[in-house]
């Protein structure tokens, strides 16, 4: 039998994934005036699978949205060739501590050590964390600044100075860039 406060606790459940779902709050008070433990049972049940579904279509928009070549995570990557500065760790890396305090991640080195590997990861792994992320080449970055710089040629001058072309993606919250990069152009 359900006593009044299992009954009021149903129905504050369903009244917060209600509200989650953008429905009416009627519903809950529907639920307090005729509903039975079951169909509370069964319609809490039912809200909770919408919001999980949801939230599992949102991280799979949201890795679609941002453009990975190929899908990679952490599991299995190598960290031999990797050097961590002293104030920052693998575990920080892995977690994205960094992306709520606005850091940025800067990934260089040869070929073939896994900076792509890496970026992709850390991206996907923002997407699952509800992060808005976006995954550029910095072949494709130097083309958006190139056509950047060509529609607005008054802003130019930003970008370059002393003759070398810096380029550079900052860390925010709200659109995560995973990779902070700073091009430099060789020079003559």
């Amino acid at each position: 039998m359900m006593t009044p406060k299992m009954k009021e606790d149903f129905c504050t459940q369903i009244l917060g994934a209600s509200r989650q779902l953008f429905l009416s709050s009627r519903i809950s008070e529907i639920c307090r005036e005729k509903g039975t433990q079951k169909q509370l049972e069964f319609l809490l049940e039912l809200l909770q699978a919408e919001l999980t579904l949801r939230d599992e279509n949102r991280r799979k928009r949201l890795i679609k949205r941002a453009g990975f070549p190929t899908y990679k995570t952490f599991e299995g990557y190598s960290y031999h060739c990797i050097k961590f500065p002293p104030a920052f760790s693998r575990e920080e890396l892995e977690t994205l501590e960094f992306v709520p305090g606005k850091k940025n991640l800067v990934l260089y080195g040869p070929v073939g050590i896994g900076k792509t590997h890496m970026a992709i990861a850390a991206g996907v792994k923002a997407c699952n964390l509800g992060y808005k992320t976006k995954f550029y080449t910095v072949t494709e970055l130097v083309l958006k600044l190139a056509v950047f710089c060509g529609i607005f040629a008054a802003l130019t001058c930003s970008y370059w100075m002393n003759g070398d072309m810096y380029l550079s993606i900052r860390m925010d919250p709200n659109c995560c860039s995973v990779s902070y990069l700073t091009v430099m152009r060789a020079r003559a």
